[in-house]
């Protein structure tokens, strides 16, 4: 079970944190963009073209989080 769902059934507050912007790198650039504050969220947010522009697709991005053992929370606007 995630962290995420493990303190949301306990009733406690959950953290979660934007990814910064993915441009390159595959998995190694999404775990170096995660990889500080990994310790401290219970989930990663992929957002969808951060400031107007076209980066990492969010799908990409939330299932190499899923890989790297992150609950991510993917973001289509």
């Amino acid at each position: 079970m995630s962290r995420l769902k493990e303190r949301i059934r306990a009733g406690e507050a959950v953290l979660t944190a934007e990814l910064l912007t993915v441009d390159t790198g595959g998995l190694d650039g999404v775990r170096e963009r995660f990889a500080t504050y990994e310790d401290y969220v219970d989930a990663v947010n992929a957002t969808d073209n951060t400031a107007a522009h076209a980066h990492a697709s969010p799908v990409a991005v939330a299932i190499a989080l899923k890989q790297l053992g992150m609950e991510p929370i993917m973001q289509i606007a």
